[in-house]
């Protein structure tokens, strides 16, 4: 019998004893490089957060959004990563199981109804009689527009909504004339601001709504907790950071999310000023937001959620962890 063995062989069989170690692997967060919900994971990745905490993170790869990112995030090696929270609830209602461990985004305050720079719209009331825009029908911009036409008592059909088929398309349609307004999300809402400007906000309406959330598969989550712990806690170091020096943390924003440095900062400052980033911590108004969209365009996903069987909060610090 040989009385040595590889260190090769032995790390293969501490890696079985302790559950499976987890290779260095990308994080997937949904739209990351484009939209901020995940800008944290940028200054997280720059600062060195993960490497302080010596978590197997080699970089951030960007979910295009809805089921695509649960997708792949399950297919990872990292079984953990953001998406939006309809997107978790479409999985879970369909046998998939995944669980939310943290919030990641707790203020819907990116998306505004941009009009023509020389348009007569100034408010929400302005709109009768006019055409709205909206990408397509049970789309993030239909669910979110007919929660504000809800709030603010107006009747969708005191104006024309037109399916645009796209945000690039919507835009389009506005600058042309095609439409008087169309929803539009930061960092392009502030990008556009020489063409366009807002006419209302969905936060002049819904003030607190949870757009995104970390998550994870359950079996796998029950292997990796401490893993999980360390990444909710150097992104809540991150966004901290955010907070603390908005203008340092717009120049790596621009960097990766390739921004203009005054656009990142402009955006960077409004959204550190709302707390647009959660520590990680839970809304319940917010979560609950998600439920009155989805009831609004009847999606089986926003039936009967139970927050309490949804959500593991024992990854979280304990000065973060509330009554649901």
């Amino acid at each position: 019998m040989k009385r040595f063995i590889s260190l090769g062989a032995l790390t293969a069989i501490v890696a079985v004893l302790i559950g499976g170690a987890v290779r260095a692997a990308d994080l997937t967060v949904a739209h990351y490089g484009s939209l901020l919900q995940g800008a944290p994971y940028a200054i997280a990745m720059e600062k060195g957060f993960f490497k302080e905490a010596k978590l197997p993170i080699d970089g951030i790869s960007a979910g295009k959004g809805g089921g695509d990112t649960v997708r792949a995030v399950l297919a990872s090696e990292i079984k953990f990563g953001e998406a939006g929270v309809g997107a978790v609830l479409a999985a879970r209602s369909k046998g998939v199981d995944v669980v939310i461990v943290s919030a990641a985004v707790s203020g819907e305050t990116d998306m505004y109804w941009l009009v023509k720079n020389d348009s007569p719209i100034k408010s929400i009331n302005d709109l009768k009689g006019k055409r709205v825009g909206y990408t397509n029908p049970n789309s993030g911009s239909d669910m979110l527009g007919r929660m504000v036409w809800k709030r603010a008592g107006i009747a969708p059909d005191s104006f024309t909504l037109i399916a645009t088929g796209g945000l690039r398309e919507g835009i389009t349609m506005l600058g042309q004339g095609a439409i008087d307004a169309m929803p539009v999300i930061e960092p392009i809402a502030t990008r556009l601001s020489s063409q366009f400007r807002p006419a209302f906000a969905f936060g002049d309406y819904v003030p607190s709504m949870t757009q995104t959330v970390g998550f994870a598969q359950r079996g796998w989550l029950e292997k990796n907790g401490d893993l999980v712990r360390g990444i909710i806690a150097a992104r809540r170091k991150a966004v901290e950071a955010i907070y603390a020096d908005p203008k340092a943390a717009a120049a790596i924003i621009a960097k990766t999310h390739a921004l203009e440095p005054a656009i990142a900062e402009t955006v960077t400052a409004k959204f550190a000023k709302v707390r647009y980033w959660s520590l990680g911590d839970f809304d319940r108004a917010g979560l609950d937001a998600n439920i009155e969209g989805l009831e609004l365009i009847n999606a089986a996903e926003g039936r009967g959620v139970d927050w309490n069987q949804l959500i593991d909060q024992g990854y979280l610090p304990a000065d973060l962890k509330k009554q649901l």
